[in-house]
């Protein structure tokens, strides 16, 4: 079981009732998992391919204790002192339980098995929990009352499963909690689906929901909405979503809904405006706009928005101010925008910008407090044709201390890549893609002073499409973490800053049989030592942009 597992008992128990929102209820979890794992009643396991995208605790009763409480519930529910559960997980069904096993049950588990059809039901006024994740041949449920038979139900979990639309009578379920949908083929929500007025939890990620129905925001007691990778959904009801007053946490990174701050039209789309309307809004994933000029709607976002993608929009200053005081957003993308004349440098972990023309360079020096972009892990930046430096001047102490990855393509004017004193910044850099770059003539520019020892964690170099490029360094390195070096299309590369001593971590140089017999040698020795790396291969990568 994972955190979205715990997560639907923490909410289906009550527990989040009880402690007042979602974080306390998340952190009282894992105060109760780190117990029981002392206590050697949970075990830690992997996670495996099914399990969900945001769990970071994965574990597992063991079979013995497994065993052990079934077998105390059994007894305790036939001496009529406790509840029931029927637990058949991962057991080979193709047939659900007889009905009659149903009614006697407080809690059902049947998880991955190969049920193609729930059974008509009778009444079953004890049934509180029903996970049926990962049936991937269920598509029938009864469209007649059969959810009127489990008014009791506060969970419900038919992930996974191809279930493409859902009865009416779901809305009969006035004591749900938990819902979730995630992985199903569903395109559209009954109508009365807002009735579901008691509903904290719901899951539509990797669903192919089109638009979610009026009345949706009857669901007053929502805390959590996860509408991950959804990109069919272009529409949420005017005027809707800020009736959701109790939403703690929004999911939307891939979702296809437009966000702007006018009222959505024919095309659909959501309103930001409405967003900040929510009170207990504390979690954002990730947030796509575009066309925007106005940003007066930013500063009461930014304590909720993990990630933004920015495109096509103009940048003002108000707005790049807000941004350098947002602690919250670790990821910041920027598309094809003007007005950006300098990026925030303070918070980000993840800084991607695209086509930007206004752009000049990352970083001044001379103008950057101490520090800048001290929590930045991945820069990517591409179609800059402006940009000449990545750094103009010597870069403030403390900068890029924590950059492990570099992607640089299609950046026309981009003479060289570390610029004076930025080597000595650059202890945790991993890995380095450059590709098209047409000007480029120098990966480390000959002018600095640079250390054998520099680049201490480099494990990676891709150089692609550089046609001027000349020398990766002036001077040999040790390079002492560097695995990979992979070269292609780079005609005017004739020498790699190696010696005998260099790389000792090295695995592959990867490039063309042709550019590898031209390279210039000191000496013989480095040749023979290298010569057995080298294959006729190239190592493809696209471009890994984070989003």
């Amino acid at each position: 079981m994972g955190e979205y597992g715990f997560l639907n008992w923490c909410i289906g128990e009550g527990l989040v009732d009880r402690v007042g929102d979602l974080k306390s209820a998340i952190n009282k979890m894992y105060t109760l998992v780190g117990r029981l794992k002392l206590a050697c009643m949970l075990e830690t396991e992997d996670a495996y391919a099914g399990s969900d995208l945001d769990d970071k605790i994965m574990v597992k009763l063991h079979d013995v204790v497994r065993h052990m409480a079934l077998w105390i519930t059994s007894m305790r529910s036939r001496s009529g002192q406790g509840a029931k559960f029927l637990a058949l997980p991962r057991a080979g069904l193709s047939e659900a339980p007889d009905a009659a096993t149903w009614s006697e049950a407080d809690r059902i588990s049947l998880i991955e098995n190969h049920l193609k059809a729930l059974p008509q039901l009778p009444e079953c006024p004890k049934l509180v929990t029903l996970l049926l994740k990962g049936n991937r041949d269920l598509s029938y449920i009864p469209p007649d009352n059969f959810f009127e038979r489990l008014r009791a139900l506060r969970v419900l979990d038919l992930s996974d499963t191809r279930v493409s639309s859902l009865p009416c009578s779901i809305s009969k379920l006035e004591n749900l909690l938990v819902l979730r949908l995630c992985s199903c083929p569903i395109q559209e929500l009954p109508a009365t689906f807002g009735e579901l007025r008691r509903l904290q939890l719901l899951d539509l990620s990797f669903c192919m929901i089109r638009e979610l129905p009026i009345g949706f925001g009857g669901l007053t007691n929502l805390r959590r909405l996860d509408l991950f990778w959804t990109p069919s959904l272009t529409r949420f009801p005017p005027r809707e979503l800020s009736c959701l007053s109790n939403l703690e946490e929004l999911y939307i990174q891939e979702c296809g809904l437009p966000w702007s701050i006018e009222e959505p039209g024919e095309a659909g789309g959501a309103n930001l405006l409405e967003l900040t309307r929510l009170r207990h809004l504390r979690a954002i994933d990730f947030l796509s706009i575009a066309g925007v000029v106005s940003w007066n709607w930013l500063e009461e976002l930014t304590g909720s928005i993990r990630g933004l993608r920015i495109e096509e929009s103009t940048i003002t200053d108000d707005a790049l101010i807000t941004l350098d005081n947002s602690p919250g957003i670790r990821i910041l993308v920027f598309k094809e925008c003007l007005g950006l004349t300098r990026t925030p440098n303070t918070f980000a972990t993840v800084l991607e910008i695209v086509g930007c023309r206004e752009v000049k360079c990352v970083m001044v020096g001379e103008e950057a407090g101490d520090g800048a972009f001290r929590c930045l892990e991945k820069l990517v930046l591409h179609g800059l044709d402006g940009v000449e430096s990545i750094c103009i001047g010597v870069p403030s102490q403390g900068s890029f201390a924590r950059l492990k990855k570099l992607i640089l393509s299609s950046c026309a004017r981009l003479r060289s890549v570390f610029t004076t004193g930025m080597s000595q910044m650059l202890g945790s850099l991993e890995d380095v893609y450059i590709k098209g770059c047409d000007e480029m003539e120098k990966v480390i520019d000959d002018d600095e002073e640079i250390e054998e020892d520099a680049f201490p964690s480099l494990e990676s170099v891709i150089l692609r499409s550089l046609p001027k490029l000349r020398t990766i360094c002036g001077r040999n390195l040790n390079w002492p973490s560097l695995e990979t070096i992979d070269v292609g299309k780079c005609p005017s590369l004739t020498r790699l800053p190696f010696d005998a001593r260099s790389a000792q971590c090295l695995k592959y140089i990867r490039g063309e049989k042709e550019w590898w017999e031209g390279l210039e040698w000191a000496d013989q020795t480095t040749k023979s030592r290298l010569q057995p790396y080298f294959c006729e291969e190239f190592l493809e990568r696209k471009l890994s942009f984070p989003i």
